[in-house]
């Protein structure tokens, strides 16, 4: 399945997280549940994509929540050029996963943590020391370089 990509965030990705069927190793099953695990970039509706699966597939397609809705923070936002600036980037990446970011509403915000994102959310997922470390010295600098950009920018009468 694909789906229009977002113009900072990438690509929507489908990943079958859950697979259950069946009452006994030694009879047909009557039915297949996939649970799929979908996180939508704000360019795309949520029931405008689960109608799109259905229209693909012959099951019925459920939504199973609508608490998290997908947001992105305009590159322009003091927190975007802060947290560009200290990890020396040019631009930002999207998230595959979620956080409780997606309940701010409104409120420029970045996703950032320590360790490889490709680990999170996965079998035997781990964080190096070293990553930790990182983590920590990164935080410190967003802080600071942050408070720095945001004093800049205030207006004095």
């Amino acid at each position: 399945m694909e789906f229009e990509a977002h113009e900072d965030l990438g690509a929507t990705r489908a990943e079958v997280t859950q697979i259950t069927g069946g009452l006994a190793r030694n009879q047909v099953p009557d039915r297949c549940e996939f649970f799929v695990d979908l996180r939508t970039t704000p360019n795309l509706d949520h029931a405008t994509v689960a109608d799109e699966i259905g229209a693909m597939l012959e099951s019925e397609v459920v939504i199973h929540s609508h608490r998290y809705q997908p947001i992105a923070t305009n590159a322009s936002e003091v927190v975007v050029r802060a947290a560009l600036e200290v990890a020396n980037a040019s631009a930002g990446i999207g998230s595959v996963t979620t956080s409780d970011w997606a309940f701010l509403k409104g409120i420029p915000a970045v996703k950032v943590g320590p360790g490889d994102t490709n680990r999170s959310h996965r079998p035997n997922e781990y964080l190096l020391l070293s990553e930790l470390k990182e983590g920590v010295a990164f935080y410190d600098q967003l802080v600071q370089t942050y408070f720095r950009m945001a004093a800049k920018e205030v207006v004095h009468v």
